[in-house]
């Protein structure tokens, strides 16, 4: 039985951060506001011989409310790419790849919030 773990790699990192800001008493401006970012970013590649395949997925979604302006998206990322290549002299693959970019929630005009009229994800239907 062959161990094919060990052609593989992954490297990544998820991610969240929350953040407050309270003004009180302050002279200088500036709003109340809350808000949170979450993240995911992963590198998976499997390499054997002659054969490359490295992924790279990058997920971000982040919002702020902030008093007097609402909730509004701050991030909002789809990412996803694959690459394969074959390798057919010391530094030269021949390759392939493909993409998608996307992301979780439709976009808005500044200060004004759209409600959504399409699937969340923009390339698929309502149903």
């Amino acid at each position: 039985m062959v161990d094919t773990v060990k052609y593989w790699s992954v490297l990544g990192k998820n991610t969240l951060m929350i953040n407050q800001a309270a003004f009180s008493n302050w002279v200088g401006g500036g709003a109340n506001n809350v808000g949170w970012l979450a993240g995911v970013n992963y590198n998976i590649t499997y390499e054997k011989d002659k054969d490359l395949w490295e992924n790279i997925i990058l997920l971000g979604y982040g919002q702020n409310d902030t008093k007097g302006l609402g909730i509004r998206k701050t991030q909002d990322v789809i990412n996803v790419s694959t690459n394969y290549g074959r390798k057919f002299s010391k530094s030269w693959y021949f390759s392939l790849g493909a993409g998608l970019q996307s992301q979780f929630a439709p976009g808005m005009k500044t200060g004004i919030i759209r409600k959504p009229k399409k699937s969340p994800i923009s390339w698929l239907p309502v149903t």
